[in-house]
């Protein structure tokens, strides 16, 4: 019930409710990460962050707790506080998803890929189909410079993708960093394919043609 209050704005409704379940139940992880929201959504980060913090003594193996207090610690702007955080509930409670690509993320973009792909290789090794880690891991292998790996795992992505275009198009782009504008050329034209209308395809082979000064072509 006061769950469905916060997702309607009715936050004095929802405290209300919370008080109720604190009365019986002080350390209730669900109620204090629900707590913590209406914090967030009032703007009032600061407090989240005490929150979650406190709820993090009673829990401090619960993978849960420390991603929301990452997040929480994003909005202040505090992303060292964020990574460390992470990190701890990481090392407490690997099989927690979310934390490792929340961290991933970030990693990404403060320029730290090389900790970005540590912390998704045992993600992926296990969850091998996760689409948003298989995404930031492609990411991180760009960002190292291993295109190789990267357009790897993009074709293992390409074998289950069905008529979705997408992959192909990471593959072109992964190609032409490559210097391979041939085979970047073949990628996209696989995705129009299977959609001939598809936006980024078009806008990526326009892109390269010009960039070859095949005017006519890219016309």
């Amino acid at each position: 019930l006061a769950a469905i209050s916060v997702a309607e704005k009715k936050y004095a409704e929802a405290e209300a409710m919370l008080k109720e379940i604190f009365a019986r139940d002080a350390t209730n992880v669900e109620a204090h990460l629900l707590h913590s929201q209406i914090y967030v959504a009032k703007g009032e980060t600061k407090k989240a962050v005490e929150e979650l913090t406190g709820l993090s003594k009673h829990y401090p193996g619960l993978g849960v707790v420390g991603y929301h207090l990452a997040r929480a610690h994003l909005l202040e702007g505090k992303a060292e506080q964020a990574v460390e955080v992470l990190q701890k509930g990481i090392a407490t409670n690997p099989e927690h998803v979310e934390s490792s690509l929340l961290l991933a993320e970030i990693s990404l973009r403060r320029g730290h890929a090389e900790l970005a792909a540590r912390t998704l290789l045992p993600l992926l090794q296990q969850y091998p189909t996760l689409a948003q880690g298989q995404s930031l891991f492609i990411a991180a292998l760009r960002a190292l410079g291993r295109f190789d790996d990267a357009a790897g795992v993009v074709r293992e992505q390409i074998k289950h993708s069905g008529k979705n275009p997408q992959p192909h198009v990471l593959l072109g782009s992964i190609l032409r960093q490559q210097k391979k504008p041939d085979d970047a050329r073949k990628s996209y034209e696989a995705a129009l394919g299977l959609a001939p209308d598809f936006p980024p395809a078009i806008g990526e082979l326009i892109d390269l043609e010009l960039a070859e000064k095949n005017f006519a072509a890219a016309m």
